[in-house]
């Protein structure tokens, strides 16, 4: 009984991993990918600026929408209509205050 209480969070995060919605921010607005970032985050996937592939990260649209240890950063992704398209990452406390 007591593995259970160990696992019961485990699956919770495997659930909300596997609800995230997936787009590919070139295919969008820039109006449309904050729209999408409104009702929740979800993973952005866009072309390397390197040639190499796709990047992908997991994007917010507000600062509020991270975890409390973590911190929100600004950040831009492609979309149809614009280059430089505003979203919000979040990352560790730790690892925004050693760069």
């Amino acid at each position: 009984m007591g593995q259970w209480f160990l696992l019961a969070p485990l699956l919770f995060v495997a659930g909300e991993a596997a609800a995230i919605e997936r787009y590919t921010s070139t295919s969008m607005s820039c109006a449309r990918i904050s729209q999408a970032l409104a009702s929740g985050p979800a993973i952005l996937q866009f072309p390397s600026s390197g040639g190499g592939g796709m990047r992908y990260d997991r994007y917010f649209g507000s600062r509020a929408s991270c975890p409390p240890f973590q911190t929100a950063v600004k950040a831009s992704v492609p979309a149809s209509d614009t280059q430089s398209c505003q979203v919000y990452r979040c990352v560790d406390k730790n690892r925004q205050q050693s760069r």
